[in-house]
């Protein structure tokens, strides 16, 4: 519990220290939101008044262009040279234009500084005087003319604007996309003397005209301005983009349609705009302007996220003396139970070093000590274990020699009495060499040693069942001479194979011991191709393995295993290659059985 409490303090001291300041930042905030509301409210009343004049300084281009329209309408120098028949006279043409321009437009202009009017169209025989490029085709300005309609009955008073688009007048673009896109307008001009409208005026206002307009008005709040007729068609922007498009963007459509007199904000792709909308009742014309919701309020946001990272830094140092004092009086008693947390999970030399006050330095001296004396206690308990391993492996070895010795006496008794055969002598000195290499060595023997333990063994079966026993050793690469296995493992699985696997079967038995070093592991497989197991008998042989009791003697056979072999090889296996899978047994009945022994691989 104690340690429980140091570790709570440190958080409680930072809670504490946040419960101080985030008040201060909840005031700051709402402070500074009601004066971000404030501005909001002045840039929406500031916003309507820039549309106005933006529309206004818009308006004032169309109607520089009525007035040169009127003043034009009725000038007879300039109707007598429209007049004139000019079939097969194109040179004379081109100086009457020259002329037009010089002495009739370029003079008004200067004093006025009017548009100048761009093209006109006698409708009565069809012809053109192009006084933006004289040396534009003729044939392709009237298909756009015919394009736009400019001809139309219905249009027989009031001038007409047409879309942003390019300037087909001229023959050679300036590339320059504000001076290249142009708003055309029309306007039929009516005379008295022909009781008609024989002219038409065109006018190609560059939309850098009228973007030069309210460019200043528009940087001057960081805005977007876009300016459509009354279909809602583009005839300038702040944005180059929307311009060289010749069109109002998609995602601008419905906003631009929605706006009007009154500020309102909306989302324009990821930003947030106040949108403002005037229109014009000259002609009609809207004007939308977009103020970034960031610039209005820039200032005052800058201020506060100033203010706001100060508030941190005091935070942040507060955190740091705080840090720092519980460090000096608290972190020997954390460091101490970070060591038992250590312990805990298994370390014993998570030793702490001792610090801060004499009481504490005491305290962990005792743990350390406390620590030394377990990990002694520890090792002696190990050491224990370890005796009793050997005294039992010791135990487990001493029963597997008379087990083998006296069913090999049996062998040679039964030779004996049969007949005396001068072969019983290799017999017994094969029996003398088995009965050597079983008792010599310690617990591990060369594999090599274990290999010709078992050859010696063979050679005493192959006495008595001569060719029908056949002994096979594969080491597959393996040199037995590098490794070491525990001694007494191959000879009781051998023996097995005598003694279960030759009943009832019309051939030679083959046993096959096969050698195979793997990574971590060596491995043994002894196989025969006797009359195997049952499904029964197996579950039988496989509990004898683990329990290490006898089957059940039959009473019309004679018992011919102990049946403690394989028993003792598999609890061999436990105790020092750690494994309870060491040793497995499959069988099938008819097609032999085979021995899998696995061993920690360990060279000599």
């Amino acid at each position: 519990m104690k340690n429980k409490s140091v570790g709570s303090l440190k958080r409680r001291m930072f809670v504490a220290m946040c419960l101080a300041f985030v008040p201060m930042l909840i005031i700051i905030t709402l402070l500074f939101g009601q004066t971000m509301e404030g501005e909001q409210r002045n840039a929406a009343e500031a916003l309507r008044y820039t549309a106005s004049q933006i529309s206004s300084a818009v308006e004032q281009t169309a109607v520089n262009v009525y007035n040169v329209s009127d003043a034009y309408s009725n000038d007879k120098r300039l109707i007598d040279l429209l007049e004139k028949d000019y079939t097969d006279k194109p040179l004379t043409k081109t100086g009457n234009i020259n002329y037009i321009m010089g002495a009739l437009f370029e003079s008004y202009n200067r004093l006025q500084k009017q548009e100048q009017i761009d093209a006109l169209y006698v409708t009565t025989h069809k012809e053109l005087f192009n006084f933006a490029d004289p040396s534009q085709d003729e044939a392709t300005v009237l298909q756009n003319f015919e394009r736009l309609k400019v001809d139309e009955k219905q249009k027989t008073s009031g001038f007409y604007w047409y879309p942003l688009q390019n300037n087909f007048l001229k023959s050679t673009p300036t590339n320059n996309p504000r001076q290249d896109a142009v708003v055309f307008g029309s306007r039929r001009v009516y005379s008295p003397t022909k009781s008609g409208y024989p002219y038409i005026h065109i006018f190609a206002v560059e939309e850098d005209t009228l973007y030069q307009r309210y460019k200043l008005l528009a940087e001057s709040i960081s805005a977007e301005v876009y300016v459509v007729d009354a279909e809602g068609n583009l005839l300038s922007a702040s944005e180059l983009s929307a311009v060289e498009a010749r069109a109002l963007p998609a995602a601008l459509q419905p906003i631009a349609a929605a706006a009007n007199s009154t500020p309102t904000v909306q989302r324009y792709g990821v930003e947030r705009y106040l949108v403002c909308g005037a229109q014009s009742d000259i002609t009609g014309w809207r004007t939308i302007v977009l103020m970034p919701m960031r610039t209005i309020t820039q200032a005052t946001r800058t201020l506060y996220l100033k203010i706001v990272w100060v508030v941190l830094l005091c935070l942040g140092m507060c955190g740091l003396v705080i840090l720092y004092i519980y460090r000096r009086f608290m972190e020997p008693m954390a460091q101490l139970e970070r060591s038992i947390a250590e312990v805990d999970r298994g370390d014993l030399q998570a030793y702490v070093d001792p610090q801060g006050t004499t009481e504490m330095v005491q305290m962990m001296q005792r743990y350390n000590a406390m620590l030394g004396s377990i990990q002694r206690n520890l090792q002696e308990k190990i050491q224990m274990e370890t005796t009793k391993k050997n005294l039992e492996m010791q135990v487990l070895t001493s029963q597997i020699n008379p087990h083998f010795l006296y069913n090999t006496l049996e062998t040679i008794v039964w030779r004996a009495n049969d007949a005396g055969r001068p072969d019983i002598g290799k017999i017994a000195a094969s029996l003398g060499k088995l009965y050597r290499l079983s008792i010599s060595g310690g617990i591990f023997v060369p594999l090599q040693q274990e290999l010709d333990h078992v050859r010696a063994y063979m050679n005493i079966q192959q006495s008595r069942y001569g060719d029908e026993v056949v002994c096979h050793v594969d080491c597959d690469g393996c040199d037995p001479t590098r490794f070491s296995v525990l001694k007494l493992i191959l000879q009781p699985v051998v023996e097995n194979c005598f003694l279960y696997a030759m009943e009832g079967i019309d051939h030679p038995l083959q046993i096959n011991i096969r050698v195979r070093a793997e990574a971590e592991r060596l491995c043994i497989q002894v196989e025969d191709n006797g009359c195997g197991l049952t499904e029964t008998q197996l579950q039988a042989v496989r509990r004898q393995i683990q329990e290490g009791t006898a089957p059940p003697a039959d009473p019309n056979k004679r018992r011919r295993s102990t049946g403690i072999g394989l028993h003792n090889i598999s609890a061999r296996l436990a105790l020092y290659a750690e494994t309870q899978q060491g040793l497995q047994i499959y069988s099938q009945p008819g097609k032999g059985t085979r021995v899998e022994l696995s061993l920690p691989k360990k060279e000599i």
